[in-house]
């Protein structure tokens, strides 16, 4: 499996290594969103700081925006946190929060370069 999902007191760490593609982003998805934890994360730190290569298009990244958008509606208040230092991962996931806000949900996101400051932002 190249991710593996770490569940933490108040959220989950998501760390994918080698490719970043779509059917695994939407794997991990539903490992999270069907795990009864859940309905009581504050937030998801997707991890993809040992990404070797990214393979998703723009319109398998709009497919995981609606995914996403559709657990919103369950778990509203979730901070959701990008850590990548590869720009064209930063890219992918400028592209997501970009189909993504523009739905007009409920989610605070933020892309960042490394874990200390993503900590810091999904624990204030």
């Amino acid at each position: 499996m190249p991710y593996e999902i770490n569940w933490e007191r108040n959220g989950v760490v998501v760390r994918f290594t080698g490719v970043f593609d779509f059917k695994e982003n939407v794997n991990a998805n539903n490992e999270i969103y069907s795990n009864s934890r859940c309905d009581r994360l504050n937030y998801i730190i997707w991890d993809v700081s040992d990404v070797s290569e990214a393979a998703a298009n723009e319109d398998e990244i709009l497919l995981i925006a609606m995914q996403d958008q559709s657990c919103s509606s369950l778990v509203p208040k979730i901070k959701l946190a990008f850590l990548a230092q590869d720009e064209t991962l930063r890219g992918l996931f400028n592209q997501y929060l970009a189909h993504y806000q523009s739905r007009q949900t409920g989610w605070n996101f933020k892309v960042f370069d490394n874990m200390e400051s993503t900590r810091a932002w999904v624990t204030s």
